[in-house]
């Protein structure tokens, strides 16, 4: 079948320094790819490879979106801006985009997978410290945006972890509907593959619990859902950052996708609770049994679970005053007015790379 993306494509690297993969990373991430897998499956195998290994990095997330609330001010301890410690990564770690990216592209390497380094908007003049990076891969005349650090919650960093689709890896424009199709079919191929190798998986299993015990949640007293719903999201022990679109599924299904009454959202936890730790997220599960949580705040009450998964009961004033008012929204819940116009005004001056 003869492609619609047929124009030359030349392969662009604008990215200075180098580095190595490790013997150990490659050996970590090619050991279950079949032999008989094409080029185009082989590139979507080791993307989803990488996107389930490695996830964003936390701390350096945090201190990005945080540092304007907060009074700590230290750096985060690993420099993402020096890509020759690339050559030292062996196994699952934090990364960024830029990171990943340029990890991807020496798997590309090794196949002969034509590639370029591009920037969100498809710029080829890009920075590695100050652009947010993507790979855009020919194979047989087909061309690939891969992006896995797009979206950082929602990102294939994380979707890939907890079985999610993959939603990064994606056909450039004016590719037909059959081709569509075509990828899309090599991408479950992959997927099925993938999910029968690397099929023990710790979200799986706190979802299991909650179908095994689906009817039984239905004739538990809100406060004992509530429960319920703490113990589950303790499960995975994994970092927060890959947890969120995880944590609004389970929320939807043992409280009702229109649910006002039961929220779980994600907050950096500025380390009052610990001083000596690093910046991370808390998840705080906002509850009012009575009321709708957005009718009035000062009722609420909030149980946060920080990353060690221990946990406070806070009531409204008290959370405020704890999380230093260091407060993002990723979620449907109303972030206070007099910190809008703060945050614009961060927004102008700041850019943020994801």
């Amino acid at each position: 079948m003869k492609s619609s993306n047929n124009e030359e494509f030349i392969p662009y690297n604008n990215i200075k320094g180098d580095f190595s993969l490790s013997e150990k990373l490659k050996e970590s991430v090619l050991l279950n790819m079949p032999d008989h897998f094409d080029l185009l499956e082989k590139a979507y195998y080791i993307y989803r490879r990488l996107c389930d290994m490695f996830y964003y990095d936390e701390e350096y997330f945090c201190y990005n979106n945080g540092t304007k609330y907060f009074l700590r001010k230290e750096k985060p301890y690993v420099d993402h801006n020096d890509i020759t410690r690339l050559s030292n990564i062996t196994g699952s770690s934090g990364l960024v985009c830029t990171e990943i990216t340029m990890i991807y592209s020496k798997f590309l390497d090794l196949f002969g997978i034509p590639y370029q380094i591009l920037d969100y908007d498809d710029n080829k003049d890009v920075s590695y410290t100050e652009s947010h990076l993507k790979v855009r891969l020919k194979v047989d005349n087909y061309l690939i945006d891969a992006d896995a650090g797009h979206g950082v919650f929602n990102s294939d960093m994380s979707s890939a972890k907890i079985f999610q689709e993959i939603n990064s890896f994606t056909p450039v424009k004016n590719v037909s509907e059959e081709e569509k199709e075509e990828i899309k079919n090599k991408k479950a191929k992959v997927d099925e593959y993938y999910s029968s190798v690397f099929k023990d998986n710790e979200f799986n299993d706190a979802l299991q619990i909650y179908k095994d015990n689906y009817a039984k949640y239905d004739n538990l007293s809100f406060e004992e859902k509530v429960d319920e719903f703490k113990k589950i999201v303790k499960i995975p022990n994994y970092p927060f950052i890959v947890m969120f679109s995880w944590v609004k599924e389970l929320e939807d299904k043992m409280f009702g996708a229109d649910n006002h009454h039961c929220h779980a959202e994600f907050f950096i936890n500025n380390c009052s609770f610990n001083p000596d730790s690093r910046y991370e997220l808390a998840l705080v599960i906002i509850h009012n049994e009575e009321e709708d949580l957005y009718d009035d705040e000062l009722t609420n009450t909030y149980i946060v679970i920080t990353e060690d998964r221990s946990e406070r009961t806070l009531d409204m004033l008290g959370f405020y005053e704890k999380l230093n008012l260091g407060i993002l929204d990723y979620t449907s819940y109303k972030r206070k007015k007099k910190f809008e116009q703060e945050e614009e005004q961060y927004e102008k001056k700041s850019f943020r790379r994801h």
